[in-house]
C-alpha cells in the first residue's frame, strides 16, 4: 500500500500505523548506516560521499584486470561488471536524473539524456557478500536484491520520502515506533515486514482517536478500551493506598512486640531473632511457645482483648499506649 504522512493505516493482523514525516531521518548511506554496498562516485555527487578506496575510473578498472579500449564507455562498464560478478562481486552503475528534484537509478543515462547524470557505482565485495550470507549458493542473487533495495531507500531520501511509522495495538496502546522507513510503498520498504502483516486499509480522519473508530467499523467489531493513565491510576490508587494504611497499622504491632520483650512481658527465642517465646492457647500451661514475629502481630493486631491485657500490663510499667482518632493504635509512650 502507498503510504503518505499525517494518514493511519489498518494492517491485517488488526493494527493501525500512523505515518508522519521523519524530520530526522538521516541518509541511508550515512556512516552509521548498515549497507552491504559501497558507493564510488565523485566528490561532488548528489548521492554523498565516496564510500570505496578507489579514486578514479583507471583505478577501479586497474583493480580489476579491466583494460579499456576508451571508444565505448558502456562496453567498458559491461565488461567490469561481468568481470567482477565472475569473481564473485558485484558492481552496478548509478545515475540521477534531476529536473525540479534529483532521482536516482540503476544503469547508464540514456542518449541525448541532457539532465540525466552519471554518478559512479554501488559496489559489493565477495568477501562481504560472504559474510553476510554465509557462503550460501543463492548468496550473489540476494545481494543483487539487496544493492537494488538500497538504491531505492537512497532515491527515496533523495525524494524525502523519510517516514516516522508509529504503530498502535487494537486498544490504541503503542507497540513500536518506527524511524527512517525509506519509500512510500509498505510493501518494499519493509513496513508490512515490520508489523507483521500487510497494510489494507488506509483509515479517515485525523486523530488517533477517529482513526481507531474507523478501524473498528471495518473490523466489524466493538472493542473496549484499555483504561487510559487516569484510569488506570483511579482503578488501582485505592487498593493501593489501602494496602499501604494497612502496613502502617502493622508496623505499629510489629513495634508493640519489639516493646513487649524489651518490658519481659514476652521473650526472644534465643535460637532465632525473627521469633518470640509467648504462652500460647496451642500448648500446655506453663509452656512457652515459639511463634514468628509476623504471626504474633497478626494476633495482636486481630484481638483487641488480647490487646488490652497487654496494654494493662504495659501501663503497669509506665508505657501508655497511643491511638490515632479513628481508635486505631499507633505506638507507645512513656508517662513521666
Amino acid at each position: 500500500m502507498i503510504i503518505s504522512d499525517g494518514k493511519f493505516y489498518l494492517s491485517r493482523n488488526h493494527l493501525v500505523v500512523e505515518v508522519m514525516y521523519d524530520e530526522y531521518g538521516e541518509s541511508p548511506r550515512c556512516e552509521d548506516a548498515e549497507n552491504l554496498g559501497r558507493l564510488f562516485v565523485r566528490n561532488d555527487s548528489p548521492l554523498g560521499r565516496n564510500e570505496t578506496a578507489f579514486t578514479s575510473w583507471d583505478d577501479l578498472l586497474g583493480f580489476y584486470g579491466v583494460e579499456t579500449d576508451k571508444t565505448s564507455f558502456e562496453a567498458d562498464v559491461k565488461r567490469l561488471t561481468e568481470v567482477a560478478r565472475k569473481r564473485g562481486n558485484l558492481i552496478i552503475p548509478v545515475s540521477t536524473y534531476s529536473h525540479g528534484g534529483t532521482t536516482v537509478f540503476e544503469g547508464l543515462p540514456g542518449y541525448n539524456s541532457w539532465d540525466s547524470s552519471f554518478e559512479g557505482f554501488l559496489i559489493a565485495s565477495r568477501d562481504l557478500i560472504l559474510d553476510w550470507y554465509h557462503g550460501e549458493p543463492d548468496a550473489l542473487a540476494r545481494a543483487e536484491a539487496e544493492l537494488k533495495m538500497e538504491i531505492q531507500q537512497l532515491d527515496a531520501w533523495l525524494q524525502s520520502q523519510v517516514y516516522r511509522c508509529v504503530v498502535y495495538d487494537i486498544h490504541a496502546q503503542e507497540i513500536d515506533d518506527l524511524c527512517s522507513v525509506f519509500g512510500d510503498d509498505s510493501a518494499t520498504n519493509g513496513l508490512d515486514m515490520a508489523v507483521g502483516g500487510e497494510l489494507e486499509a488506509e483509515l479517515t480522519g485525523d486523530t488517533l482517536e477517529e482513526a481507531f473508530e474507523k478501524s473498528q467499523d471495518l473490523l466489524g467489531i466493538v472493542v473496549d478500551p484499555a483504561p487510559s493513565l487516569s484510569e488506570r491510576i483511579h482503578i488501582y490508587r485505592e487498593p493501593v493506598l489501602q494496602e499501604r494504611d494497612h502496613m502502617i497499622k502493622f508496623k505499629a504491632y510489629i513495634d508493640l512486640v519489639d516493646a513487649l520483650c524489651k518490658n519481659n512481658l514476652l521473650g526472644r527465642d534465643p535460637g532465632d531473632p525473627n521469633r518470640v517465646l509467648v504462652r500460647h492457647t496451642s500448648v500446655p500451661d506453663d509452656t512457652w511457645a515459639s511463634m514468628n514475629v509476623f504471626d504474633v502481630a497478626q494476633e495482636l493486631y486481630d484481638s483487641k482483648e488480647q490487646r488490652d491485657s497487654l496494654f494493662h500490663a504495659l501501663r503497669e510499667q509506665g508505657k501508655e499506649p497511643v491511638f490515632s482518632d479513628e481508635g486505631d493504635f499507633c505506638g507507645l509512650h512513656d508517662v513521666l
